[in-house]
């Protein structure tokens, strides 16, 4: 995906590197990203994104391009990874902090799962009197028309309020009750780190993977930036002072407001020649409470603390 470009720049987003496929959500199959890999080295001058977006590049034949990795899934280390280094190319990740806290993937991926495995055929706990005409039967006769009503509903969820998502989630979840939701998707922030010591850029995704245009309050959109920025800094996945901070995206004609109060509070990230020290230690303290904004959220199997 092309995130950002000029006629001499661009960034280029990547989520997922992996083998296995997924109707709702398919990755990039390994073979198709060392594809990918080839193209870009042929056609654009690789630096990072800090350069692309704060300094000036020296002279190059071809454009300048940084390449980014979202949300923080761990076949970034088990794919995508192996396959910069033999092509001695460096990304950025930026990770949703609530995930890597609770080893739980993005709420995107917990509706497709839990319509994916679920054997039950029927949404019962909600009142589906609430939702547009188009959504309402949710009895489905068969497991295609199911998989079909969310796709579709689940493109409907990013776009109504924040508050009206986290309910009908928390719903969804209670609803379809017989799955084994997933686990050690995530990396951990002692991941993380090890790979900051390598070369690669670290920084913040916001908090819960909001679609920040559904946000009203203004002040909830600053704390999902501010403080995932403060949780990536502070478990020393980027140097001191200001972490690399990404929001998710929105079109500006969603929300006129929305891109503004997010360049008020992003800030630039810091030199990349600085790098965090590795730590080979993995602390976890007691658990902390769960947090308001996931209060829909299962409780994981095999859920890591946070560092």
């Amino acid at each position: 995906m092309l995130f950002y470009s000029k006629q001499d720049k661009a960034v280029l987003l990547f989520h997922r590197i992996l083998p296995e496929r997924d109707p709702l959500w398919d990755p990039i199959d390994p073979s198709l990203f060392k594809t990918t890999l080839d193209f870009i080295r042929k056609k654009f001058h690789i630096v990072s994104l800090n350069e692309i977006l704060f300094e000036k590049n020296d002279y190059s034949s071809k454009p300048f391009a940084a390449l980014t990795f979202d949300d923080g899934y761990r076949d970034f280390i088990d794919y995508a990874i192996p396959m910069l280094d033999k092509v001695k190319m460096k990304a950025s990740m930026f990770v949703v902090t609530d995930c890597i806290d609770n080893n739980m993937p993005t709420w995107t991926y917990i509706i497709d799962y839990i319509f994916t495995n679920s054997v039950k055929m029927e949404w019962t706990n909600f009142n589906t009197t609430e939702l547009p005409e188009e959504y309402r039967k949710t009895k489905w006769d068969s497991k295609e028309e199911k998989m079909g009503y969310c796709k579709k509903f689940k493109q409907h969820l990013k776009w109504i309020a924040a508050s009206e998502r986290d309910n009908i989630i928390k719903s969804l979840v209670e609803n379809f009750s017989d799955t084994t939701y997933p686990h050690n998707m995530m990396m951990s922030w002692n991941d993380l780190r090890q790979i900051y010591s390598g070369g690669f850029g670290i920084g913040s995704h916001s908090v819960t993977h909001p679609t920040l245009a559904t946000i009203k309050d203004d002040d909830i959109i600053k704390n999902e930036l501010k403080q995932s920025a403060k949780r990536t800094s502070k478990t020393r996945c980027a140097s001191s002072g200001a972490p690399w901070s990404t929001p998710p995206i929105w079109p500006a004609r969603r929300s006129p407001r929305g891109p503004s109060t997010a360049r008020s509070t992003c800030s630039r990230p810091p030199p990349t020649t600085t790098r965090a020290s590795s730590s080979t230690s993995d602390d976890r303290p007691e658990w902390p409470s769960s947090r308001s904004a996931r209060r829909w959220a299962p409780t994981p199997t095999g859920r890591r603390g946070p560092p």
